[in-house]
């Protein structure tokens, strides 16, 4: 299709274009050394990385792309250390807030808001704008706490004071507000509420019926009503409550109700930011302790290395050898990243080479991930310093699906931009051609289907302003998931009849709890799906036992006690559900560790796993209970959950408490890789960009334009605002609350652009299929911003369907199914499963090839191969049966390693206790390592000449990097500087065979002191061989 196109468009022959394209390969090949293809992020750390290097740090730090963990750390650092002296102010401070939020009988998770505020340190947005401020001390938080609880508590009384007196005078006459027109129906009821001080209606105010009566006391009485109630209503009215209402009306329709509004807004996050410097600065400290660098942060590195630089200098290392650049994807381009690659686009510019930044406005669905598409559609297109440069080549053809999807998506969003004013200018060039080979009349045309249901509501004579539908979207939202699970079954059996490949469908959604809700019960049916959602960590029966009985041995809890016992009945003891409910019923007030320690039949003493360091306890538990062999996947997901433990366990210093601290806030996040299979996809939307499939189907095409449950924090400056309200320069707020405050404008600013995002959102998964797309909306009543209003907006305006009060379900097609589904390219060595009917299988991870049962054991469980290296010198391991053996009876892969490890805590020979304590504690090694590894210290220290050297004189230096004069750093395992200037190099080895290298490596080092000044001596220990070598020059 593409060689049609471009041998069109530069007249030559589709056989010249092939054979250029051939040799242009075989050059790219011939010369990839000059090229450099990386995420914008990885190219970052490369940079930095590179200047590490030059400062002789390259070993000294990683880069971790997870911040919540050093923010939980962060969090919990700070509550650990509350009563040191320096943080008397700070507990001071939360004493005082903590106090208010009780006598306001306001609930407050502290440690929750803490974690929640935290995750604003990670935020590009958030840097930018503290960059230009003072962090927040306590104090000024505190003033301004209260100038905010000032304007609330005025406000809150004068309204108050207006509800008693209306209270005290229907009462008087003797009349309730439901005597009055409309019943209870007519909103008066919440003046009863105002009166009594409930925040939530005074907050809400009044509704629009119990507003008409306030200004009108002819809407309060009806013909119907008897002359005596007319008569005492209107008397009512005369004898003040006419005024008292209209005090009502007026506080809610004063300036004053706004700076109330404000202050509400403003103080459900300030108590926060007030801890954000002290946050900051745990965070920042730990990180450095564990020598690390967040991702995010080294962007943010590099642009302050490169303010006020033409051509930065720490480019050079990578962006010297680059002549032309090609960003990808640029609408999703922050404006951090995009300040951080100016300089390089410049230079190439100005040496007259060429670059491309493509990218697609209408796709740009990742703002909460700090991209800007503003960039890509206005201010690229004004900066001075490429405007003259830019060239924008149309790019109108579509080449992936077929001519009915194309043209319904050009009319659909050709609608909603002459509609909606927000994205007018971006899709401007949405309407695309066909791609010739789609064009042919021999070829099908695809087919669209729309699925349109009006959802009633089920409360219909409950007054609006007081109408609680939480239960009544609960029984909507069950009964939508119904509806579209029916659906999504129908179509795949269609599309399969048709010729489909299980991978050839793809389930599109909006939000990550769908494809939860989804998999499950495709799964039952026998579906064979790929979904991450669905291959989650955390949603294993073993690992949920297992984390059960970790956290029970610290916080002995009966909830936790009971789920255990129903796990264990279910899965170890091979009871069926009943069963395990009994059992667990039986055992609620038996001693549970030694229930089940003495029913495992192990040797290990309750009080012996509870004294085990994190990565410890978890091996050992899983040996004692077996979780690798519950059923066929178990091994899967205890395997991964292990691996997981290992890589925390550093960043939660090997803590059981602090890891079921972080396992709360991650576990959701935690995921198998995803198996490469003949499989359905159920995917996110986001994740979706950039993909194709032959079908898509979309069964709940209804997100909100806003999210009732977004509590996304904006960082706001207060210029512009009046007074208390501006005393400091920026608030962070909510901006789904900030409607009618004085954040009006920002908000309508952020609706708008919420807009351009849910419509993005739409784009992108209207343009994913190339054969045929299935889309079920449902509607609720009163339902208006939502993308599913949206297209039935655009198919009403197109007298394509009914009126949905008319007609509550309809059906809307374009072109015809296709006769048989072209089947998407496989993965290579995935078999496609063409028959008919579903697979008989209870999960999708069965396709996943399990490892090797003696790898498994020997490799996956041995916390020391997490991120180490297999031994000193790979050279060294010839004969793994010479090996010590772990308490498995495995080989100790790693025995160098660790060994190298002890030596490296150990100045003199009587040191040994406590490297291995070191060792011990950290959660690097178990007890019965420890024994091995002591065992072998006492054989290496009787060979003879060893032990003089290790008590010898001087100053000892170990594993310390020597830069040599060509910029590489050398390592030698112990240095002694003796009183007369000799330097005494020891490096051990501990394979079984003696090399020539070896000897080199050491000269190497003597030659190297030796330039620096010093005498040398050299030795080799082999502590597997028993033999100490001296070394000469």
């Amino acid at each position: 299709k593409l060689c049609h196109d471009i041998a069109e468009h530069c007249h030559i022959s589709q056989s010249a274009i092939t054979q250029r394209a051939n040799d242009y390969y075989v050059y790219i090949l011939h010369s990839y050394d000059n090229f450099l293809i990386s995420t914008i992020d990885s190219f970052f750390v490369q940079i930095v990385r590179a200047c590490a290097y030059e400062l002789g740090m390259l070993d000294d730090y990683t880069v971790q792309i997870d911040a919540n963990s050093l923010i939980t750390q962060a969090v919990n650092e700070i509550f650990v250390t509350l009563d040191k002296p320096d943080n008397k102010d700070l507990l001071q401070w939360l004493h005082i807030n903590l106090h208010r939020r009780l006598k306001a009988e306001e609930p407050w998770a502290m440690k929750a808001d803490m974690l929640n505020i935290g995750k604003e340190l990670t935020k590009e947005s958030y840097k930018e704008i503290m960059s230009r401020h003072e962090p927040f001390t306590l104090q000024q938080i505190e003033d301004y706490n209260q100038q905010l609880q000032l304007v609330i508590e005025q406000w809150q009384q004068h309204v108050v004071e207006s509800a008693i007196r209306a209270q005290n005078i229907i009462r008087s006459h003797g009349l309730q507000w439901s005597d009055l027109k409309g019943g209870s129906r007519n909103g008066l009821g919440a003046i009863d509420k105002i009166a009594s001080r409930n925040k939530a209606a005074i907050k809400q105010g009044l509704g629009k019926t119990a507003i008409a009566i306030a200004q009108d006391e002819n809407n309060a009485i009806t013909k119907s009503m008897k002359a005596e109630l007319r008569d005492a209503i209107t008397n009512m009215f005369r004898n003040g409550l006419r005024q008292a209402l209209s005090d009502i009306v007026e506080h809610y329709n004063s300036e004053t109700y706004t700076d109330y509004l404000t202050a509400c807004l403003i103080k459900k996050n300030i108590t926060m930011v007030g801890l954000l410097s002290n946050i900051e600065q745990h965070y920042r400290d730990i990180a450095n302790r564990q020598a690390k660098m967040m991702l995010e942060n080294n962007g943010e590195l590099i642009s302050k290395i490169i303010s006020n630089t033409s051509v930065p200098f720490i480019y050079e290392k990578i962006g010297v050898k680059l002549q032309h650049f090609l960003i990808d994807e640029f609408q999703d381009t922050s404006n951090l990243q995009w300040n951080n690659f100016r300089p390089l686009l410049l230079e190439s510019l100005a040496n007259n080479h060429s670059n491309m930044l493509v990218g697609d406005v209408k796709q740009s669905i990742y703002r909460w991930r700090n991209s800007n598409w503003h960039l890509m559609a206005h201010e690229l297109p004004r900066d001075p310093e490429f405007c003259d440069f830019l060239h924008y080549p149309p790019l109108t053809t579509n080449y992936r699906s077929l001519r009915t999807i194309v043209e319904f998506n050009n009319n659909l969003f050709h609608f909603l931009a002459e509609n909606i004013d927000q994205i007018r200018d971006n899709y401007g060039d949405v309407v695309q051609a066909v791609s010739p080979a789609n064009s042919t009349n021999d070829c099908e045309h695809g087919y669209v289907s729309i699925d349109l249901k009006r959802i009633p509501s089920k409360k219909n004579n409950t007054p609006i302003e007081y109408n609680d539908s939480d239960s009544d979207e609960a029984d909507n939202d069950g009964e939508q998931h119904q509806q579209a699970m029916q659906w999504i079954v129908r179509h795949i059996e269609d599309c399969r009849a048709r010729g489909a490949n299980w991978r050839d469908i793809a389930i599109l959604v909006r939000k990550k709890k769908e494809t939860q809700s989804i998999a499950p019960e495709l799964n039952k049916l026998g579906y064979p799906i790929t979904s991450q959602e669905a291959l989650r960590i955390a949603d294993a029966p073993c690992v949920q036992f297992l984390v059960d009985v970790i956290n029970y041995f610290i916080t002995p809890k009966t909830e936790i006690k009971y789920s255990i016992l129903i796990h264990y009945a279910l899965y170890v003891l091979n009871m069926d559900t009943e069963q395990a409910l009994t059992y667990a019923s039986q055992h609620t007030n038996d001693d549970l560790e030694e229930l089940i320690l003495n029913t495992s039949d192990t040797d290990y003493e309750p009080a012996q796993i509870r004294l085990m360091s994190l990565t410890e306890m978890a091996q050992t538990l899983m040996h004692v209970f077996r979780l690798d062999q519950w059923d066929t996947t178990t091994a899967l997901h205890i395997q991964a959950f292990m691996d997981l433990i290992y890589e925390v366990a550093p960043a939660v210093a090997y803590s059981v408490p602090q890891f079921i601290n972080w396992w709360k806030i991650n576990k959701d996040n935690t995921f198998l890789p995803l198996p490469d299979n003949d499989a359905i996809s159920i995917i996110t939307i986001h994740k979706a960009k950039g993909l194709d499939f032959p079908v898509v189907l979309i069964p709940f095409c209804n997100w909100d334009i806003i999210n009732k449950n977004d509590d996304t924090i904006i960082w706001l400056p207060t210029d512009n605002t009046p007074p208390p309200f501006n005393n400091i320069p920026l608030v962070p707020v909510a901006i789904k609350g900030a409607q009618n405050t004085h954040f009006q404008q920002q908000y309508l600013a952020e609706i708008s652009e919420k807009t351009i995002d849910a419509v993005n959102e739409l784009y992108v998964a209207f343009t994913r299929p190339s054969q045929e797309l299935y889309v079920n909306i449902s509607i609720k009543e009163n339902s208006t911003d939502n993308v599913g209003v949206m297209v039935s907006n655009y198919l009403a305006d197109n007298q394509l369907i009914n009126s949905l009060e008319q007609e509550q379900e309809q059906n809307i097609h374009f072109g015809a199914p296709v006769q048989h589904i072209k089947n998407k390219p496989a993965q290579t060595g995935v078999v496609a499963d063409t028959s008919h009917t579903p697979i008989d299988h209870d999960n999708a991870l069965k396709n996943i090839t399990l490892l090797n049962t003696g790898a498994y054991k020997a490799l996956k469980f041995q916390p020391h191969l997490q991120g180490l290296p297999l031994t000193d010198n790979e050279e060294e391991i010839t004969d793994i049966a010479q090996l010590p053996q772990d308490q498995h009876g495995n080989p100790w892969l790693n025995y160098g390693t660790l060994m190298h490890e002890m030596l490296s805590h150990i100045t003199t020979s009587q040191d040994t206790d406590k490297a291995l304590d070191i060792m011990t504690n950290s959660g690097h090694i178990t007890r019965y390592e420890a024994e091995i590894l002591r065992s072998a210290m006492d054989k290496m220290m009787a060979i003879s000449g060893v032990q003089k050297l290790f008590n010898h004189p001087g100053t000892i230096v170990n594993e310390h990097p020597v830069i040599c004069p060509d910029g590489k750093n050398l390592r030698p395992d112990r240095v002694m500087i003796t009183p007369d200037n000799t330097a005494i190099i020891i490096d051990y080895k501990f394979g079984i065979e003696e090399h020539d290298a070896h000897h080199r490596q050491v000269r190497q080092y003597m030659n190297l002191y030796s330039q620096m000044g010093f005498s040398t001596q050299g030795y080799l220990i082999y502590g597997s061989l028993g033999k100490l070598v001296s070394i000469d020059k």
